[in-house]
């Protein structure tokens, strides 16, 4: 009998250590609302959060726009300023990327919607007219 407990100890150790991450892993941070109080380029913008007035610099999710100084960056700039600033949008948070931005898809307003990807898969929003991610590249200012 002790011998079979002996065998089972390191297995049930194992098995505690596989638990431990996963009980402190951080909770998918819920899509928010905003309003866009700055565009920096074609695919960077601030956005202030309406619930608690914090401020965020996002980077527009899976697009690369071109910069400022390149040709089609002042284009790409004033294409995203004029559909977004002042205007009330939805943030579905990514990740971050190498300059601890926030990686987003950013909507504007629209119907119900369950997202498909990311922290909030099977959370029911509100469904995007359009997200500015996909209207940036479709009008051509933007790739993926």
């Amino acid at each position: 009998m002790e011998k079979t407990f002996l065998h089972l100890l390191p297995v049930s150790l194992l098995f505690f250590l596989f638990l431990i991450p996963a009980a402190h892993a951080e909770e998918p941070t819920p899509a928010w609302q905003g309003v866009v109080l700055r565009v920096y380029d074609g695919d960077t913008l601030d956005i202030l959060k309406i619930s608690d007035g914090s401020r965020h610099r996002i980077r527009l999710a899976d697009i690369d726009a071109p910069e400022l100084d390149q040709p089609g960056g002042p284009e790409a700039a004033a294409h995203l300023r004029a559909i977004s600033l002042w205007k009330v949008v939805y943030v579905e948070e990514v990740g971050r990327d190498r300059y601890k931005r926030l990686l987003a898809v950013v909507s504007r307003e629209g119907a119900p919607h369950t997202f498909q990807r990311g922290p909030q898969a099977g959370r029911t929003l509100v469904q995007p007219a359009w997200s500015l991610n996909g209207n940036m590249v479709r009008m051509g200012h933007a790739w993926t």
